[in-house]
């Protein structure tokens, strides 16, 4: 149904790496040139030169530190900080500059630690501790930081550009607009703040001003990972296979620690292709804990070599830590399967099969696991395989109906389903068309219409957690938070806790219910 895409996948929940300030004086010469230019390579050979004959001077030294923490080599812009903070007397913004490298490396708890009993005289110092919390998982902490700061520093656009990040995070596009526009208002060049409007570009489906925005960014930074990521996954994701490997490389070959980000994608684009010696290369060291899909390429990869317990693990591994992936179900399923471990192969692929959009591979395994098992379901799961086994004659009209979604062309998406429509749904894929024609009038604002058709796919998959969500978030438009509206949202977010649009409705309608109380 609503199919995840990669650029989503690549979207960060909060920046703090990028929007800095020059502040260097014109003894800099060239290297804040350079910087200014967004010539980072450039900037850090002419900082070195000048550090090299004079390794104390405290507005090099403050340039040097930012040059590094824009490119990600974090050691360097630490040592650099450090360096200021030796100095006496030292540089008060060195401690926070330092913090900032610390939390982008190290984490949120050595960020705190330097951070301790320094004045938040800055939006830039408030940012840093905020974002420490949040990444320490002290979301209430985190955000109180921040709403104090922005009520010393209301225009500071680091601040403003974590308060539109927060708010996108919990699916309140509303408030990220809001903070979007003050932050573009008091910094229009801001990095954090232009990639808030690509978050939020992306999050309403408007994948070309997202990448119009991301290109604004590579102009002014062309190093900088967040948006290379971003945008080679839109060029992925519109078939652009060529150009989005070219960015994945450029980001893989950054300091940044998110360019191990870059690498899983050129893992992924790797396997995809079957060249799995190169993706297991690509893939070997990156931290699992960092990304956690590494586990899934991993898992998948063991399959094709057919190491059923490798991929047990991986795949286990990764579904069991908050993941959610079809294709990691799938495989997992066949390869317990292969050792016999029937039980736990159904356990593993039950939410695919129930769902209404199970596709063949789905259907025939649950199937034949269902009948060794006994279970009440394998008639049915036999007659769905059959008829999956029979192909879907509207298929390239779904697929086009898919590809107008993404690109939020929703009169057009209307039109393809309105022709689906028009003659019996075949099976799973008139529950498809039912409920993305829902969504597709639902954007166009045509309520009533979403909720019928929502009504009608629900009927036809009482336990679709998609489904639920679709009708439940309808109704929410609707009439607000109705006792059937959280009711179905709060069902389809128990089915999977890992889906991120369903979350962000649930977010939504949770805090309306605060709202009303």
């Amino acid at each position: 149904m609503r199919n995840r895409n990669w650029v989503i996948a690549a979207l960060p929940l909060v920046m703090l790496a990028s929007a800095c300030n020059l502040g260097a004086s014109a003894a800099a010469g060239d290297p804040a040139a350079a910087f200014a230019k967004g010539d980072l390579p450039g900037a850090e050979s002419a900082i070195q030169a000048a550090l090299d004959a004079a390794p104390n001077n405290r507005d090099l030294l403050l340039l040097g530190g930012r040059i590094a923490l824009e490119q990600g080599d974090y050691e360097r812009a630490k040592a650099r900080f450090a360096k200021l903070m030796d100095l006496q007397p030292p540089v008060p913004l060195a401690r926070v500059l330092l913090a900032k490298a610390q939390l982008l490396s190290a984490g949120g708890q050595a960020a705190l630690l330097t951070m301790k009993d320094a004045p938040l005289d800055s939006g830039e110092a408030y940012a840093v501790v905020a974002a420490a919390d949040l990444a320490l998982g002290k979301g209430s902490e985190g955000v109180a930081v921040m709403e104090k700061g922005l009520a010393a520093f209301p225009a500071s656009p680091d601040l403003l550009a974590m308060k539109g990040e927060v708010a996108l995070a919990v699916g309140d596009i509303a408030a990220a607009k809001q903070a979007a526009d003050k932050a573009h208002a008091a910094a229009p060049q801001h990095i954090d703040g232009l990639l808030l409007g690509a978050h939020i570009a992306l999050a309403e489906r408007r994948t070309d001003d997202a990448a119009k925005i991301l290109d604004s960014v590579l102009k002014l930074r062309p190093d900088n990972v967040a948006a290379l990521i971003s945008l080679a996954s839109i060029k992925h994701d519109h078939g652009d296979t060529k150009t989005a490997e070219a960015m994945f490389a450029h980001a893989a070959d950054r300091f940044d620690g998110r360019s191990a980000f870059a690498r899983y994608y050129l893992a992924q684009m790797a396997f995809d292709a079957g060249d799995l010696v190169r993706a297991e290369k690509l893939v070997h060291g990156i931290d699992r804990s960092a990304v956690p899909q590494t586990e899934l390429l991993n898992g998948l990869i063991a399959a094709k070599r057919n190491q059923p317990q490798q991929a047990i693990a991986s795949l286990g591994y990764y579904l069991s830590h908050g993941q959610e992936d079809a294709r990691a179900r799938l495989v997992l399923a066949g390869m317990q399967a292969q050792i016999d471990d029937k039980a736990a192969a159904w356990s593993t692929l039950a939410p695919l099969a129930s769902a209404a959009n199970a596709g063949p591979a789905v259907l025939r395994l649950a199937a034949a696991l269902s009948a060794d098992l006994g279970r009440p379901e394998a008639a049915a799961l036999r007659d769905r395989a059959a008829a999956a086994a029979q192909g879907d004659p509207d298929a390239s009209q779904m697929a086009e109906a898919d590809k107008a979604m993404q690109n939020a062309d929703w009169r057009k998406a209307d039109a393809i389903y309105a022709r689906v429509l028009a003659h019996p749904p075949q099976g799973g894929s008139g529950v498809i068309a039912l409920n993305n024609a829902a969504l597709a009038k639902l954007e166009l604002g045509d309520l009533p219409g979403a909720q019928t058709l929502a009504r009608r796919a629900l009927a036809a998959a009482p336990g679709d957690p998609i489904v639920s969500d679709t009708l439940g978030w309808i109704l929410f438009r609707q009439s607000g938070p109705s006792s059937e509206a959280v009711t179905l949202v709060k069902a389809a977010l128990a089915a999977q806790p890992s889906n991120a649009e369903i979350r962000r409705h649930a977010m939504t309608i949770s805090r309306a219910l605060q709202g009303a109380h």
